[in-house]
């Protein structure tokens, strides 16, 4: 779909979007909201006659955990629209995410005009300043944050496709995680620093390199297995991992691609 859009149901103030340079702590179907290029504010406020209208629109940057399965919408650039839409959010639902397009709007991307904020450096914030700016605003590390870019800006794909047969009449150690219903792939020999560099990027199973992808989709995480020196890839599956060929080393004796750009 083109001019994708994540809708939020909020009580935030333009003002206070625009100071935390996104809307905060939503639960997302990641894979999803990492296609949507916009995000649209709708106003969560009953005693107000702009009740369930759309008020901002923002050009999403990135979704970053937050924890406790919620992320932040990042955004740096918003524009403001010259009076609020009516009626936007529908009166029957709960949750307070949905997914939809500008043409809910009536709006296209050409009528749109972004504006950064006056602060904001021209070149905007690398993940690294993105990630320290966070640790300290949610008092965590660095390392347990993790910023999700959408597809349409990343220049380059990291894939990986590993060799792994049938036990039992299942995929050998393919799990999935209850608290998110993401699959986990497991165990790997890999250095986690390594592994790392494919969150965001693809995993493709194989049951044989000669044989095209049982299954695939986009890493969203990485943890240590219980055996050292090993790793769980954490990814959501997705139609189009099925079916693809294998690509990177090819000689007898592997049993991954090794993690390749395309």
């Amino acid at each position: 779909m083109r001019d994708e859009v994540v809708f939020v149901f909020t009580n935030e103030s333009s003002d206070l979007v625009e100071r935390n340079k996104g809307t905060e702590r939503w639960r997302l179907n990641v894979g999803r909201a990492s296609k949507c290029e916009f995000v649209a504010l709708c106003k969560n406020a009953p005693m107000e006659e702009s009740h369930r209208s759309a008020f901002k629109i923002g050009k999403v940057q990135g979704l970053i955990d937050v924890g406790a399965g919620r992320y932040k919408i990042l955004v740096q650039q918003w524009a403001r629209l010259p009076e609020p839409i009516p009626n936007i959010w529908p009166t029957n639902l709960r949750n307070p995410v949905r997914y939809g397009s500008l043409d809910e709007l009536k709006l296209s991307r050409e009528n749109l005009s972004f504006e950064s904020g006056e602060t904001e450096p021209e070149q905007g914030l690398s993940i690294d300043e993105a990630k320290a700016g966070l640790a300290i605003r949610y008092g965590c590390s660095e390392q347990e944050i993790d910023i999700f870019l959408p597809e349409r800006v990343r220049t380059v794909m990291r894939q990986l496709h590993l060799l792994n047969r049938y036990e039992g009449g299942r995929l050998k150690n393919l799990g999935i995680d209850h608290d998110t219903g993401f699959f986990t792939s497991g165990v790997w020999k890999f250095r986690m620093s390594e592994a790392k560099t494919l969150i965001g990027g693809k995993i493709y199973l194989h049951t044989a390199k000669k044989n095209n992808s049982e299954m695939g989709g986009t890493v969203v995480d990485v943890r240590p297995a219980a055996e050292e020196g090993r790793v769980v890839f954490v990814f959501i599956p997705e139609a189009a991992g099925k079916n693809v060929e294998w690509q990177g080393q090819n000689h007898g004796m592997a049993w991954n691609s090794g993690i390749i750009e395309r």
